[in-house]
């Protein structure tokens, strides 16, 4: 997970990141250099190589507005609009997602790949609790 780095085909419009140790969404990607919404100075532009990907963890889970711990502690859930979303915690090396109890995919757990499955599904945003 180290070595992963964000670029224009693997981060889109929304999608949550660090830059100079905060949190920021994506506004615009652009091969050179994404733009990022920010409150201070609005739209900044910055270089990929500035920005990273924000990690999973089961505390940032309890952050994204919606999901619940499971009885098994080591999964949550959320439910869109009937449609049930899944995501467990495999011996603390990678996530698992599942939709309907169907593997969509296994990840290594950053946040913008959990966000972008999400959108594809149900067209929602998924919203943290910074």
């Amino acid at each position: 997970m180290e070595n992963y780095k964000l670029n224009v085909n693997n981060c889109y419009h929304n999608d949550w990141v660090i830059f100079d140790g905060r949190y920021f969404k994506v506004d615009i990607t652009a091969p050179v250099f994404p733009c990022l919404q920010t409150i201070e100075f609005g739209i900044g532009v910055v270089d990929w190589n500035n920005i990273q990907p924000i990690p999973l963890s089961p505390e940032l889970m309890e952050r994204i507005e919606g999901w619940v711990k499971c009885k098994d502690n080591s999964s949550y859930a959320i439910s869109y609009t009937n449609e049930v979303f899944t995501i467990r915690f495999y011996k603390g090396k990678f996530w698992r997602i599942l939709y309907k109890d169907v593997t969509l995919d296994n990840i290594k757990g950053h946040l913008h790949q959990l966000q972008q499955l999400i959108r594809l599904f149900t067209n929602k945003e998924i919203e943290v609790k910074w």
